[in-house]
């Protein structure tokens, strides 16, 4: 049993070594970390009444996506390792198998794909209802490293890993550019 200030980096330089360690306490940087030591957390409006709202920001990674979406996870040729995610407007036809579908990334590029797969994620409530059962230590543990093991490694890995795709569906850019020029006008 190893304990008093296990934190991430430890972690990993003991698995480099080849620990034999079975057991770890982990107590305060269990719910952060040290390179961000605090948690927080911001509830972010996208919608009242059916009505898609938007809060812009001068820090793009700030600025909230409208309206109540979905999110794909599609893949290309190999259909054992995702591509890419499309985050898209609930109300829209889903990205549907060998149909090309376009998407536009975060650079504003409009690209065309004909996916070989697609799978809607997991919403975790809609309306006020939870509809993911939560999981047991156990459950989530398994559920997170399969879902690790299908991305490629240079996406997952600690250091300088390689960005994981994700572009929005052209609807739901032309409604963020819609309420982004109405509100600056």
């Amino acid at each position: 049993m190893a304990s008093n200030e296990i934190h991430e980096d430890l972690l990993y330089d003991l698995q480099k070594r080849g620990h034999e360690i079975d057991n770890f306490g982990i107590g305060t940087n269990l719910i952060t970390c040290l390179k961000q030591p605090a948690l927080g957390m911001v509830y972010k409006l996208v919608s009242i009444n059916g009505t898609p709202r938007i809060k812009l920001s001068e820090d793009i990674e700030k600025v909230t996506l409208p309206g109540l979406k979905s999110i794909y996870r599609v893949y290309l040729e190999d259909a054992k390792k995702p591509s890419f995610d499309v985050i898209a407007l609930r109300d829209e036809e889903t990205p549907k198998e060998g149909k090309a579908v376009e998407v536009v990334s975060k650079e504003k590029k409009k690209l065309s794909f004909t996916p070989e797969h697609v799978e809607l994620l997991n919403p975790l409530a809609f309306d006020g209802k939870v509809l993911f059962k939560p999981l047991g230590v156990k459950e989530g543990r398994e559920l997170i490293f399969d879902q690790l093991d299908n991305f490629e490694p240079a996406i997952i890995q600690k250091e300088n890993p390689t960005a994981y795709p994700v572009y929005y569906s052209v609807k739901l850019y032309a409604l963020l550019d819609d309420l982004i020029k109405r509100a600056k006008s």
